[in-house]
C-alpha cells in the first residue's frame, strides 16, 4: 500500500513529501478485495478442491500411529514429506484425495475419518525455545 502511495506523491525541489498529499492518499477507501473461494466442505469434492487450493497435506494414521510407536514427535511438513510407512508417503497427495472423491481408488471403499491438528503448539514451543532464559 505505502509503495502505490509514494508512486503517486510528488517530492518538492528539496526531496521532501507534502503531509497534505500523503494524507488525501491516506484518506482514499482501500479498494475492495478479492472475492475468495467458497468451499462446500459437506461435499467431497469441495474438501478436495481447498486442499488442493491450499497445499493442505493429509497425514497417514499409519504414519502417526508408527511415530508414537517408535516414540518420535510429529515431524515438520518439509521432514514429513520425504517420510514413508508401509511403502507409502507419509503425506497423502492430492492426487490420492481426488482419486477417493472420484471413487478411483485402487483399495475397497471404507469409512475414511480426518482429524485436523495444528502446528500452534508447535510453533509456541519454537518461540518459547527462543526467549532469553533468566
Amino acid at each position: 500500500m505505502l509503495q502505490g502511495i509514494l508512486h503517486e506523491v510528488v517530492p518538492d525541489r528539496e526531496g521532501l513529501l507534502s503531509c497534505k498529499d500523503l494524507a488525501r492518499c491516506l484518506r482514499r477507501p482501500d479498494p475492495a478485495p478479492e472475492p475468495q473461494k467458497g468451499y462446500d466442505l459437506a461435499q467431497k469434492q469441495g474438501l478436495a478442491d481447498l486442499l488442493r487450493d491450499a497445499d493442505i497435506r493429509l497425514v497417514r494414521a499409519d504414519f502417526i500411529l508408527k511415530l508414537q510407536h517408535d516414540r518420535q514427535r510429529l515431524p515438520r511438513r518439509q521432514e514429513a514429506e520425504s517420510a514413508y510407512v508401509d511403502g507409502r508417503t507419509a503425506l497423502v497427495t492430492h492426487e490420492e484425495v481426488r482419486c477417493v472423491v472420484f471413487k478411483q481408488s485402487p483399495t475397497p471403499p471404507s469409512k475414511k475419518h480426518l482429524t485436523a491438528t495444528s502446528n500452534y503448539r508447535t510453533t509456541s514451543e519454537a518461540a518459547l525455545s527462543t526467549l532469553p532464559s533468566s
